[in-house]
């Protein structure tokens, strides 16, 4: 099935209409089969009273957590089911639908699996449609976007310069003997469709690294890092660095640096240490919507080690051709013309004539859902949703990404007319989903042997990785939890897999929303309901 989606993808890029109809039902056909050899549940064996007495406790221990007055307020919604045999052992508002927040990566990273396969990889481009006379490029440079999330990308290469995949490039250029372009930097994001943003995202979270723009051609997570640090002395201009070091910006710095605060211990218990310091950072790092131009107010404490801020990026395309012409030029290269979009030109680039001088290539689909699950990566989210709709659909949007998504979503199960998809992150307010229809993902993921190591060793670790490193360590749960977390204002959400004390393998789907109680009491409901299954035993 991977086969056939990978040679058909590639002509979904040149093929409409009646070809996309024929590999939609063909392949359709393939999975509905494949799903129906298999198993749906195995048969559940009568109970023993012991058996019966043991489900009963677990339960009544749920219970008495869910109830507890402080989630009188919140609406509260679970499902767990044996993997195996499908039997429920506890279910509440298991068919009503949540917002899922980042538990809706849950059906992104399945579907990117599915359809694209382990092995998938974008490759990036670099060509050029003239030719190279001695030391002399006569033509354009252009980087030919993929829909690549992890070009130049901190989250996949937190040891890498961003830059560095661009600094490779000069050093195929150099060892070709190019010293100057004569021509321009192109950008050609065009695999994808102009839209930035999927439906439902907030506005003021755009200017942020949590929101970052979508694009066909995409550097360094379509953010940028903004480090703040004290002046030498009280009343001097704070200081500043960007990530990667980049004239793309306009920053507008009017930080200043001042004395911390001092508190007085003379009076209190502590008599060894007699005085204080009360940091009194004020710094704020915002970007202007809309605009390039970076933020800096505020005042940060003389002595203080510094503020960091992720930003998000307007125009990521012309980001990354400007900081690749940066690093040329860095470095010595010549360049005649300016910096553009494929859009802008005159004539569209005819890339059967143009000669490929260097390429970047991605990690695996496998290692990309890693990166995306265990740091709940925005990002790489909706990059796929688009990449999914650009090799199945013919089209780079999020429209026809989700129509992907739901048919393959229907074979697994799920009745997708009920349940509400318009991002792949689960950042907008309109995605809803159940924790039946988490459940039964889960579950029929499990199932599928081609994908299902990757998608597990994606998902974080309790007490370990990811988002779940700092939960639950040094309990029976730590390392016996693979479960996805989601957050946003009100919504708290875990779902994933759990061994019990028999090593039976469950799937869960804890949701809680309108919360108005700390995050932090969610949490530990969460964490308590995950200790009572790891210590369930039927015996």
């Amino acid at each position: 099935m991977k086969t056939l989606f990978g040679r058909l993808s590639v002509r979904d890029r040149y093929c409409k209409g009646l070809v996309y109809a024929i590999f939609v039902l063909f392949s359709s056909v393939l999975l509905e089969t494949e799903l129906l050899a298999q198993p749906q549940t195995a048969p559940i064996q009568s109970k023993s009273p012991q058996e019966l007495e043991a489900i009963q406790k677990l339960q009544h221990g749920i219970e008495a957590d869910v109830n507890d007055p402080r989630f009188a307020h919140s609406f509260v919604g679970i499902e767990i089911k044996s993997v195996k045999t499908g039997e429920s052992l506890f279910h509440q508002n298991e068919g009503k639908n949540f917002l899922p927040a980042s538990n809706l990566k849950l059906f992104t990273t399945a579907t990117a699996l599915g359809l694209l396969g382990t092995d998938y990889r974008y490759t990036t481009q670099l060509v050029t449609d003239g030719e190279i006379h001695r030391s002399v490029l006569k033509g354009n440079l252009i980087i030919r976007g993929s829909g690549d999330p992890t070009l130049g990308s901190p989250s996949m290469y937190p040891d890498k310069d961003p830059g560095s995949v661009f600094n490779a490039w000069a050093d195929s250029l150099e060892r070709m003997g190019i010293e100057k372009i004569d021509g321009s930097i192109i950008c050609d994001p065009d695999c994808f469709t102009d839209e930035a943003y999927p439906e439902g995202w907030a506005v003021e979270d755009m200017p942020f690294y949590f929101a970052t723009v979508s694009s066909g051609l995409s550097f360094a997570d379509n953010a940028v890092g903004v480090s703040v640090t004290p002046g030498l002395h009280s009343g001097s201009k704070a200081l500043y660095e960007t990530s990667p070091e980049t004239d793309y910006f306009s920053v507008d710095n009017t930080a200043t640096t001042h004395e911390p605060k001092v508190a007085d211990r003379s009076k209190g218990k502590d008599s060894s240490n007699t005085t204080a310091y009360l940091p009194t950072n004020s710094i704020k790092v915002t970007r202007s919507s809309g605009e390039n131009t970076i933020s800096i107010t505020g005042t940060i404490d003389r002595g203080s080690p510094g503020v960091h801020e992720q930003l998000s990026v307007e125009n990521p395309s012309m980001y990354a051709a400007t900081v690749f012409r940066e690093i040329l030029e860095y470095r010595g290269f010549t360049i005649t013309g300016g910096t553009m979009a494929a859009s802008e030109l005159d004539d569209k680039v005819d890339y059967s004539e143009a000669q490929t001088l260097a390429r970047s290539i991605s990690p695996p689909m496998s290692e990309i859902v890693k990166v995306l699950n265990k740091k709940s990566q925005n990002f790489y989210s909706e990059q796929l949703i688009r990449t999914i709709g650009k090799e199945i659909m013919g089209k780079g949007n999020w429209e026809s990404g989700i129509t992907a998504e739901k048919r393959y979503l229907s074979f697994l199960g799920l009745d997708v007319d009920r349940i509400a998809l318009h991002d792949g992150s689960g950042l907008s307010r309109m995605d809803l989903v159940s924790p039946q229809d988490v459940v039964m993902l889960l579950r029929s993921v499990q199932r599928q042997p081609k994908i299902f190591p990757a998608f597990d060793s994606s998902l974080p670790v309790m007490g370990v990785d990811g988002t779940l490193s700092e939960r639950l360590k040094g309990s029976g749960a730590m390392n016996n939890v693979h479960a996805k977390t989601g957050f946003l204002t009100g919504i708290r959400c875990l779902s994933g897999y759990v061994r019990t004390k028999d090593d039976e393998m469950l799937a869960f789907s804890f949701m809680v929303n309108n919360y108005t109680i700390p995050t932090k009491e969610i949490n530990e409901l969460q964490d308590q309901l995950i200790l009572l299954l790891v210590n369930f035993s039927r015996k």
